[in-house]
């Protein structure tokens, strides 16, 4: 089982470790947000539709309360998995290799 710490305890930059596809941290934490944004909209979508449907027993009703949940469930993963991926790229650059 690999060590839980192993990607802040790296001698590795963040970048070699965590966002290979950028140097920058800020430029690879909004391209992860805008795709996992669109991911869990993808996801949540239709979860929603059949949550609805199941409580409401119709389709064209409430579609704006639907839109809203979906919104509001894409934008809170998002932002966890945003805001995860830039704390640890800010305490590597703040403590560097934590050994």
């Amino acid at each position: 089982m690999p060590n839980v710490l192993s990607i802040l305890s790296s001698s590795n930059s963040c970048h070699e470790t965590i966002h290979p596809w950028t140097p920058h941290c800020s430029e690879a934490g909004l391209d992860l947000l805008t795709v996992v944004f669109i991911k869990c909209l993808k996801l949540y979508g239709p979860l929603s539709l059949v949550q609805h449907i199941i409580d409401t027993r119709s389709i064209t009703t409430g579609l704006t309360e639907l839109a809203k949940d979906t919104l509001s469930s894409a934008t809170f993963v998002s932002s966890q998995v945003y805001l995860s991926f830039t704390f640890i790229c800010l305490l590597r650059q703040y403590f560097g290799s934590v050994n």
